[in-house]
């Protein structure tokens, strides 16, 4: 009795501290948003540039140490301990020059590019939340995003030097927390659903090695490269215009979007007067972002994976186009309207990146998470640089046309979405009319499909569901498999059927699809619904 009452406390202990520590990582990144008493500051050209220099270098190291070595960033102490203290000595500096210290122009500048180490550790934050489920992962989100907007509206009832320094040891305390959540983590007792799920996939992998000796040693090597099968996605420029549901749509959705709130955010960011104006400021930043944490954890209930990921898509743009007009039709007080749409439309993208392995069903999940975190700082990179670093010199203009191209984009994008889901037949589902048949039609194609490629018993099954658009979490709990062995059985799928993505798999069974009803000359019609 005593060992059951423990598991729900070790469970809790393991939430919490994830969801706090994530709220103290995003104080942390946001630093300067999050004192807005605090003078907002134009960054030099040169600024910029070594700012994305350190940046995108973290980001390459930590690629490289997870595509060689499989290195669990967030198992590794000294890193998550050295971004946090670095990211903490950064915004000291800072904080000490508000205080009136004077310090070296070096030592200033350096201080403003170490303070982005914090962006680096949420990114070590969101690979160990890769280790969640996904209604955990969702959990975790929504109260680490209320828990930084609550952090945001308390800095007002404290004193600004206070509140510099509570912004500063965020960082600090993220680290602190990250440690302590992943100790509990790994104290979690397996539930019995996975020892039987892991059970039953291990009896199913012996009997069929037994049954295709053919494919034993390919499938050796496939469990030995591990998600290097699936390795880096192909980006499209076509598909990040016309596709939006692919992986290259979701990257360029983040990095326009991105464009497109630093525009708004170079409207109101002079708005600043230490008083008044800046306390509104404060506020509607952290009631922005708990109004999106709401609206995302309503939507949960009810909607699951890749719509909910949709939805919150094609919400973000007008999101962020209000933002943009207010801020620019507004002054004074009125700014702060701008503001609680900024922040929605920036909390979203948080979503979109968190719940991304989920709908693309990629072996290595943590590079697409990677890739969304590296998109909106480019982003930011080419906002902020033409909205407002360059706003004073002659190529004040740049600005104006970055943020109108980053718009023309997104309508492009959003068109070929409410078009692609308007299109009878699309690759997400048939139409109802026809479902049933549909869904018979679906279960004879995959089992020819099988045949074809030597696909085992449990692969058809885990075929059939990926067919039918479901995702590798969705899967598991219809098949009562764990997660890992879904994605293990994925990449032999994709290696069989000489695919490398959800999409051309997709492709490949409308494809045979269109063969079996006889669509496509030289093939005989098969049985119609």
């Amino acid at each position: 009795m005593g060992e059951t009452a423990a598991k729900p406390e070790i469970r809790n202990i393991s939430w919490m501290a994830a969801w706090a520590g994530l709220a103290c990582c995003l104080v942390s990144k946001e630093s300067i948003r999050y004192t807005a008493l605090w003078t907002f500051e134009l960054k030099s050209p040169a600024l910029m540039i070594a700012i994305l220099a350190f940046i995108v270098a973290g980001f390459l190291g930590m690629a490289l140490a997870w595509t060689k070595r499989k290195t669990a960033l967030w198992r590794c102490g000294p890193l998550v301990f050295g971004l946090a203290f670095v990211s903490f000595a950064g915004t000291a500096v800072h904080v000490l020059e508000e205080g009136g210290m004077l310090a070296p122009d070096w030592l200033s500048f350096l201080a403003k590019v170490a303070a982005e180490a914090s962006l680096l550790l949420l990114v070590v934050y969101a690979q160990y939340l890769l280790q969640f489920s996904w209604s955990e992962r969702l959990s975790v989100f929504v109260w680490g995003i209320i828990g930084a907007g609550a952090w945001q509206i308390v800095l007002i009832a404290v004193s600004v030097d206070l509140a510099r320094w509570l912004v500063a040891i965020a960082a600090l305390l993220s680290a602190g927390l990250l440690v302590v959540s992943r100790r509990s983590f790994a104290q979690r007792p397996p539930t019995v659903e996975a020892e039987t799920a892991d059970q039953h996939s291990s009896a199913k992998g012996a009997r069929s090695s037994m049954a295709i000796p053919k494919n034993k040693a390919a499938s050796a090597e496939s469990n030995q490269t591990g998600t290097a099968l699936l390795a880096w996605p192909r980006l499209s420029l076509r598909d990040a215009l016309l596709s939006p549901k692919s992986f290259s749509g979701y990257v360029a959705t983040i990095f326009l979007v991105s464009i497109v709130l630093m525009g708004a955010y170079s409207q109101w960011r002079t708005q600043q007067d230490g008083q008044l104006v800046s306390m509104l400021v404060q506020a509607s930043s952290g009631f922005g972002f708990m109004l999106t944490a709401l609206v995302v954890s309503l939507l949960g209930r009810s909607v699951r994976d890749k719509s909910l990921l949709y939805v919150c898509q094609t919400i973000v743009l007008p999101v962020a186009l209000g933002a943009l007009y207010i801020g620019t039709a507004f002054q004074g007080p009125g700014v702060s309207l701008s503001v609680i749409l900024f922040d929605a439309a920036y909390s979203a993208i948080l979503f979109v990146i968190w719940l991304s392995p989920d709908v693309f069903d990629r072996n290595d999940s943590f590079i697409v998470v990677w890739a969304g975190f590296l998109a909106y700082k480019l982003g930011w990179f080419a906002g902020v640089l033409t909205t407002a670093s360059l706003a004073h010199t002659t190529a004040w203009w740049l600005g104006n046309v970055v943020v109108v191209s980053a718009f023309l984009c997104l309508v492009v994008q959003c068109s070929a979405f409410v078009v692609g889901n308007l299109r009878p037949g699309n690759a997400q589902g048939q139409p109802q009319a026809d479902s049933s048949g549909a869904r018979a039609s679906l279960e004879q194609v995959c089992g020819r499909l099988s045949e074809r490629f030597g696909l085992t018993a449990r692969e058809q099954d885990v075929l059939l569901l990926l067919a039918k658009g479901r995702t590798a979490s969705y899967i598991a709990r219809d098949l009562v498999v764990s997660e890992p062995t879904v994605r293990t059985h994925m990449s032999h799928i994709y290696r069989k059927m000489d695919v490398a993505s959800h999409q051309q798999l997709l492709d490949t069974v409308e494809q045979a699809t269109r063969q079996a009803s006889g669509s496509e000359p030289g093939n005989n019609p098969g049985p119609t619904s």
